[in-house]
């Protein structure tokens, strides 16, 4: 009777996926992956208004301080962590000079060592080159699949969308080998980088994500969204447990390509809002919102 039943579920599977009736792209399977951040390119004044609030420091826990060198070029960052995904935000000078308004969206695997699934998985939803980029760390390795782009003489905002994934040896070094079969959720990777303080921080998580694109960078977004599970509702895109996004596209439209993010909150708060030179915030009662202007 079991192998019965096993050989009918093979049989079902293989008619479902031969595009018995109607093939769609978007029922293809591959890695479970979630929205693990945003990077944000903003200009220098709404950097420094950030870095600098006391409140913005303490309660959505900024921390600010330059990272790696790009292409030769300092990349000048910071983050903001939240419980269950983060912002990561990079100054328009250096690498990112002249790019204030670029958005790149990180999709991360819930499991280690899956570049080559994610790869294969992406590669069905796309017909755009894609590429490995390997950072190495200490006993750690990251793998971000990415489109094939040039990297030099970028002076204009762009989106990218990327897919990581860590070693399995990243995760044995941070002693959670335990989570490589089950795979380890956004709300327990946050708690590994940022540690159990990251439970008393307002910044909750990313709920709505808000996005100007152009043809061709809807395009390659759209691919890796359904590579990453979300699904597709005209110009809106929903994942089962991550933020959804909302694309407007016009290819003579704003230059900022992130237009505004809305955020669970961890806690109630009274209404409060402040501008930081072109983004402008508002916090009230368990929600929050960042208005990219």
């Amino acid at each position: 009777m079991k192998a019965n039943s096993i050989i009918f579920s093979i049989f079902i599977s293989i008619i479902f996926l031969s595009g018995c009736g109607k093939s769609d792209k978007k029922d293809i399977q591959g890695p479970e992956m979630y929205l693990g951040h945003l990077d944000l390119i903003l200009d220098t004044a709404t950097i420094r208004a950030l870095a600098s609030d006391d409140f913005m420091r303490s309660e959505f826990d900024v921390s600010k301080f330059d990272t790696v060198s790009l292409g030769g070029k300092k990349s000048y960052d910071f983050f903001m962590m939240g419980q269950e995904n983060f912002l990561h935000i990079s100054q328009a000078r250096g690498f990112y000079e002249n790019q204030a308004g670029g958005l790149n969206v990180i999709l991360q695997s819930r499991k280690p060592s899956m570049k080559d699934s994610l790869m294969d998985t992406w590669k069905k939803f796309t017909s755009y080159a894609l590429e490995v980029n390997t950072s190495p760390g200490n006993g750690s390795t990251l793998y971000e699949i990415l489109p094939l782009v040039s990297w030099t003489n970028i002076t204009t905002p762009r989106i990218l969308p990327f897919m990581s994934t860590y070693s399995g040896d990243s995760y044995n070094t941070w002693n959670i080998g335990d989570s490589m079969r089950t795979g380890l959720t956004m709300k327990g990777f946050m708690k590994l980088i940022a540690g159990p303080q990251v439970d008393l921080i307002l910044f909750k998580k990313i709920e709505e994500v808000y996005i100007n694109a152009t043809t061709r960078e809807k395009e390659i977004l759209r691919s890796a969204l359904l590579a990453a599970g979300y699904t597709e509702e005209g110009d809106t895109y929903k994942h089962k447990t991550s933020a959804t996004l909302f694309l407007k596209v016009s290819d003579s439209g704003p230059v900022t390509r992130i237009s505004k993010i809305k955020f669970k909150l961890s806690r109630n708060v009274p209404l409060r809002e402040k501008t930081y030179s072109r983004l402008r915030t508002s916090l009230n009662n368990d929600e929050g919102w960042f208005y990219f202007e």
